[in-house]
This record gives structure tokens, sequence and C-alpha cells, in this order.
């Protein structure tokens, strides 16, 4: 695998790390098929590190992860290091409950300087305790989500063994960068496909309230950009209208709505459906 850390502009009241979600929140198995399989160049959240290794496993080749949390990126490098040297329910039992000292050590030389060294705080923090700092609320997002298992591809024997196989020719640069400041780190780079997961729901929380002109930012470097992810029917209102406003603006055959099953845990009967808006920018 070629990995490597993508020089990039990021606030600097974005360079703290912050909690880590340990596997994806959505139903990535119900909808990265149409986003990502077949296309090679991938811009994607890095998020978890599932968006990118899922990525992988559909065939993408030349993958660039960002996030405004330095500590996602970490996090990301460590499973895919894992994922290199981990059988299965190794791979499981380490990234969901225990993050094992006698593991980590056998995978923490193949990480780089600096995530190495935010590992290496958090294990000298803890007395080299993996499962005080996974169960610890201030590093990692507790979730009610279905097992990890159910919502990635790459999480089952076969597809496991396939990622394996074809990590050792992926190339992946981690940026830590704001969705609002890529188009100024990426310059003239083109994609494939973008990966954007929920992130607008965050913008508009934070102050955002016009998600159409952030998708609008990607026209020119991405032929095809995932742009909401919406639980359960949480957002419904908020997603049919940026739905609509996409159709208007991209003259509607451009802009897919799909409904897939929850990835809530507990869903009740009314909201068993997640929705995803996909766009293909015209050509």
């Amino acid at each position: 695998m070629d990995l490597s850390y993508k020089k990039a502009y990021c606030p600097e009241r974005l360079r703290e790390p912050q909690r880590i979600y340990a596997f994806t929140t959505e139903n990535i198995a119900g909808y990265f098929p149409d986003v990502v399989e077949g296309r090679k160049k991938i811009l994607t959240v890095a998020a978890s590190g599932d968006h990118l290794i899922n990525s992988a496993l559909l065939g993408a080749t030349d993958i660039t992860a960002f996030d405004r949390n330095s500590a996602a990126l970490y996090w990301s490098e460590l499973k895919l290091v894992g994922l290199g040297n981990l059988e299965l329910k190794d791979y499981l039992d380490f990234f969901n409950e225990t993050l094992n000292y006698e593991i980590y050590k056998t995978l923490s030389d193949k990480l780089t300087d600096k995530a190495r060294s935010f590992f290496d705080r958090k294990f000298n923090f803890y007395d080299n305790n993996g499962r005080k700092i996974r169960n610890h609320i201030s590093i990692f997002f507790e979730t009610t989500n279905r097992p990890a298992e159910e919502l990635n591809l790459y999480l089952k024997n076969d597809s496991y063994k396939k990622a394996q196989s074809v990590l050792p020719n992926t190339s992946v640069k981690l940026m830590h960068s704001c969705i609002n400041d890529i188009p100024q780190n990426i310059g003239e780079e083109k994609f494939d496909s973008m990966i954007i997961s929920n992130i607008l729901d965050y913008m508009c929380n934070d102050g955002w309230t016009e998600p159409v002109e952030i998708i609008k930012k990607f026209e020119k470097c991405c032929k095809t950009i995932q742009c909401t992810y919406d639980y359960a029917g949480r957002n419904e209102t908020d997603v049919q209208g940026t739905f609509e406003e996409l159709c208007k603006k991209y003259s509607g055959h451009n802009v897919r709505l799909k409904k897939i099953p929850t990835a809530w845990q507990n869903a009740s009967r009314e909201f068993k459906s997640d929705r995803v808006i996909t766009l293909d920018y015209p050509q």
C-alpha cells in the first residue's frame, strides 16, 4: 500500500484531535456499489476509515480521504495497517473492543510517525490498557447502530480477504481538511466519485443553510458526488428540499434519491429507511 499525507490547509481551530467513530454509522453496503463500483479515483471523507476501505474493495486504486479531525485520519491509517496484518476475527476484536496493546505493538512500527505518536500517547496515558481507550467517551463516540459487519461490505470473510489482496496496489492519501477548503487543497486534481457522508448536516448546524452551494463547489473536480445521508428520515424535509433544489439546478435526470435499509439498530416501524442523494455532474 502506498500511503501518504497530502499537504493541505486546515484552520487552526480544527487542528486539535476530536472524537473518533470506530466503525461507520451508515449503511455503506446499501449505497456504495452505486457510487463507487467501477470508479478508480475516489475522494471520500475519512471518518472511521470504512469509506476508504470499502472503496478499495470495490475497485478504487487511488483514494484521497479527507477529514477535519486529525484523529480520524490516524484511526483510518491504523485500520488500514490492521487490515493488512490481522485476520478478520482479530481485526474485529481489536478495533471493536480490545485495542490490545500487544497487537498494537505489532502494528505500530508500520504506522507513520504522526499516527504512531498519537496512539503511543494514548496508550501511555492509559497504562497500555486498550479497553479503557476504546471505551472512553472522550475518545470514541458511542453509537446505537447495527453491527459493523452488517453495514460494511469488507467485514465478511471472502470480502475481507479480497480487501487484503487489493490493498498493496492501492494508493491512499490522507488529507487534514475541512470540506470548504478541499477545492484549494486538491488544486486541478480530478476524481471519479466523491463521498461526503452526512457532512452537510453538521455544516447546516454550524450556520450553513445552503447545501446546494456547497455541493456546487465540486462541479469541476468530480463526476459523481454522494451529497447527503439521512438517517431514518430524521431530516426528511431538508433532504427533500435539497433533492428538489438539485433537480432544478441539474435538470433532474442527474440526481438520484435512493432509500436503503436504515443503519439504526432499533428504528421504529415508520423509520426503516435511510436516504441517500447522489448527483452525476453534467460533463
